[in-house]
């Protein structure tokens, strides 16, 4: 299963890449409270939230790997860079807005990797106190 999210991980980076590059993708804005907010803000932190979970599930389910802290770093180098690629793609523009949404995604991912880390944790404990307690 690590392999499967390793390759995973690989492919989906390449298309945020290949997303961010693309001169057909276009800007959404939507209206609350007569405000106008940016739709995209929100599709950046959505894909960028998933990243470490995946890179969770591709370091074993460890959250204090090695290789769960190489692919967050990964990941944030991606988060920064999707955006200051756009500098060169002359079709798109650079938006430092969209860098703290990216960042804000893989906060939220990170997060959510940590408690579900936590919830694994807390589960293998009880299961052992319950295996070595005979009163319970």
């Amino acid at each position: 299963m690590k392999n499967l999210f390793r390759i995973i991980l690989a492919v989906y980076s390449i298309l945020i890449i290949a997303v961010s590059v693309s001169p057909s993708m276009g800007v959404g804005s939507v209206e609350i409270n007569s405000i106008e907010f940016r739709s995209d803000y929100i599709l950046h932190a959505l894909a960028f939230v998933v990243v470490p979970i995946f890179a969770f599930v591709a370091s074993g389910f460890s959250c204090t790997s090695k290789q769960w802290f190489f692919y967050l770093t990964i990941a944030t180098l991606l988060a920064l860079g999707a955006e200051f690629i756009q500098i060169l793609t002359p079709s798109r523009t650079f938006n430092p807005i969209d860098i703290l949404s990216n960042l804000f995604g893989l906060s939220l991912g990170i997060l959510i990797s940590r408690l579900w880390c936590r919830s694994r944790l807390q589960r293998a404990s009880r299961k052992h106190e319950n295996l070595t307690d005979p009163w319970k």
